[in-house]
């Protein structure tokens, strides 16, 4: 029976520090490179399965000088969808249980957004987080449970008009039974009170951020 597969995609967006990303990253199976993304990996000395994307943010780099067992799948610059949101489609339709993207935010907001908006596209049944070196970003849908720094920020950003929550469990903040609306800053800059915490949504969908300062 398969299980399914954990991907690392890496995105060419910015890293300043590679020692805090390798130190958060948890087992993954297959590894995807988006675009520039490859600069990433390369410095965090991971070996990319999948090369996907037009290859215009490659810098010096050539596509031809990619190792020679990496998949690589180019498109033209000219498309309907992101270097990122074509990873994400390719881990979906390729056995995905759980994605962890890197290297998601970048001096293009847009960019950056499109990138985080894309967590409300992918289904329910695949866990996935975005990591970067101060903030981890989760989709809640339904039931979730998250280990977190005490004192750590904990917001809740609904990607829907409307989310729900059933239960809150663990925040500093009780958020049980309130009606968050998208745009309303209600729930930014919680705290977590435990090393773990739980939030089971009732309807909806949000975003759930752990930041550090």
């Amino acid at each position: 029976m398969n299980s399914g597969i954990k991907y690392l995609i890496s995105i060419n967006g910015s890293i300043s520090d590679y020692d805090v990303i390798a130190g958060k990253l948890s087992h993954y199976d297959k590894v995807i490179s988006v675009d520039g993304g490859i600069r990433h990996l390369m410095a965090l000395k991971i070996s990319a399965d999948v090369a996907i994307g037009d290859f215009d943010s490659l810098g010096n780099l050539k596509i031809n000088q990619l190792p020679e067992k990496v998949e690589i799948i180019k498109y033209p610059e000219n498309k309907d969808a992101t270097d990122t949101e074509l990873a994400v489609e390719y881990a979906i339709n390729h056995d995905a249980v759980s994605i962890t993207m890197i290297g998601f935010m970048g001096s293009r907001i847009d960019h950056s957004l499109s990138s985080i908006f894309l967590l409300s596209q992918i289904p329910k049944n695949i866990t996935v987080q975005m990591i970067n070196e101060k903030n981890t970003i989760y989709l809640a849908e339904k039931k979730i449970t998250l280990s977190a720094s005490k004192e750590s920020y904990v917001s809740i950003l609904p990607l829907t008009p409307i989310v729900k929550v059933k239960e809150c469990e663990g925040l500093e903040y009780d958020l049980t039974g309130k009606t968050l609306y998208f745009g309303s800053s209600l729930s930014v800059s919680n705290r977590a009170i435990e090393n773990f915490f739980t939030i089971t949504i009732k309807s909806g969908k949000a975003l759930i951020l752990i930041s550090e300062d």
